[in-house]
């Protein structure tokens, strides 16, 4: 098949689990004989206003860019509704797609993607499917939470405010689209100015309500000229489905990336229990949650580490924070993890993490907010930090069947024709 995927971008300007199954779902899909094409929002011209695809530098696939896309929300909110369904001339975005004329159209997301890409590909008979990362076009964020409340099931004009109270200006946003970005956010976590961290973000409290609804259904609009979904777990199709997106056509298939695979099980000799957590030290992973859990665990019995985020004051000294990681270190990390907890707050769609750590023969817990609770026994998923206390104890995880990226791919292509031969 010819297929064109609607992505974030790549590593380094773009980082996150999105952008890196997209990459490796592509990678495999051209590996697997399918000609594969990326589409990504590039940057900002701010001489040519009109909207362009530029041919990009290939990867293992043809890539091109959107020159002037939609701004990119990627987290805080959205500050200036009017600018997120800013209309373009559909001439550029009919000539990219009848030029490299394809079979179908994979979106990972609607961050910065024009409604007319969606009618151009309608208006030319181009099947398009759409994989449920996260949930920005229900909201004005990718994940429903904020200030520790989650919106899902409360989605009003009122919380579209609430959500966007720490949105940047339009303006602030574009500098994710400047060459320079990567090493901008990597001084920023290096001086500890990551503006998604709890101790850094700036809640107004005083809200000035502004009219979200035309944006709201722009988006559903673009929802719905979708002709198939891909959830990537039960939660997530029930989130969107609560949210008025019921399509006619849709799936839920769990997703994997290129690095799983079963790992053989070595640890160090330690006679106490490790338990993880790995992921960013903000509110809507569960990373404060965790804090107050680990403080309940006996000592004398279990040690407690923290990967994927730089050291900061806010953390007990009786847990050792072991910062970031890399993928040539990866097997040392899981060997000194006996059991991981994955306690977000927030809906996960998915949450490839749990993935990763089943590969490595390790003891998973995981929140009932984690879509990949699909892959666990109940006696694995927790509501509350009671609940976690009373499950770790004498629940080990036999071998969970685990899904290589060969095989989602074929799920995924066979998903594509099924869309394809519905007319």
């Amino acid at each position: 098949m010819k297929i064109l995927h609607y992505t974030l971008g790549f590593q380094p300007s773009r980082t996150g689990g999105l952008v890196k199954y997209a990459e490796d779902l592509m990678t495999q899909q051209a590996i697997d004989g399918h000609e594969v094409i990326a589409l990504y929002p590039g940057e900002i011209s701010f001489i040519f206003r009109q909207v362009r695809i530029k041919k990009a530098e290939n990867r293992k696939f043809q890539c091109y860019k959107i020159i002037n896309s939609l701004p990119l929300a990627l987290f805080g909110g959205i500050s200036e509704p009017d600018k997120f369904m800013k209309g373009c001339h559909k001439a550029s975005y009919r000539k990219f797609l009848e030029s490299i004329d394809i079979d179908v159209i994979h979106i990972h997301s609607l961050i910065g993607l024009h409604k007319e890409f969606l009618e151009v590909a309608k208006e030319l008979g181009i099947k398009t499917v759409f994989t449920s990362h996260d949930y920005y076009g229900l909201a004005p964020v990718p994940h429903f939470y904020f200030n520790g409340v989650d919106y899902s099931d409360k989605n009003t004009n009122l919380t579209w405010n609430i959500m966007s109270s720490n949105a940047l200006s339009v303006e602030k946003l574009r500098f994710f689209q400047v060459p320079f970005y990567p090493t901008i956010r990597k001084i920023l976590k290096l001086l500890g100015k990551n503006p998604k961290s709890k101790k850094n973000l700036v809640i107004r409290d005083d809200i000035d309500e502004q009219d979200y609804n035309e944006l709201r259904d722009y988006y559903n609009e673009m929802f719905h000229l979708i002709d198939g979904y891909l959830f990537n777990s039960r939660l997530a199709k029930k989130v969107y489905e609560q949210n008025y997106i019921k399509p006619a056509n849709s799936i839920v298939v769990s997703i994997s990336n290129n690095s799983i695979k079963y790992h053989q099980r070595l640890t160090t000799s330690n006679n106490k229990i490790r338990v993880a957590y790995i992921g960013s030290d903000e509110d809507y992973k569960g990373y404060f949650d965790f804090i107050d859990f680990a403080g309940t665990l006996d000592r004398k019995s279990y040690e407690v580490a923290t990967y994927g985020h730089l050291p900061n004051e806010e953390c007990p000294s009786f847990i050792e924070q072991k910062g970031y990681f890399t993928k040539e270190t990866i097997d040392s990390v899981y060997r000194n993890i006996d059991i991981l907890i994955v306690p977000s707050k927030c809906k996960e769609t998915f949450g490839l993490i749990t993935v990763e750590a089943l590969s490595y023969g390790v003891n998973v817990f995981v929140s009932e907010n984690v879509g990949s609770k699909d892959l666990l026994p109940e006696s694995h998923v927790f509501k509350n930090k009671e609940d976690l206390l009373t499950k770790i104890v004498n629940n080990e995880l036999g071998q969970i069947p685990l899904k290589m990226m060969e095989e989602h791919v074929e799920e995924v292509i066979g998903y594509y024709k099924q869309v394809n031969s519905n007319n």
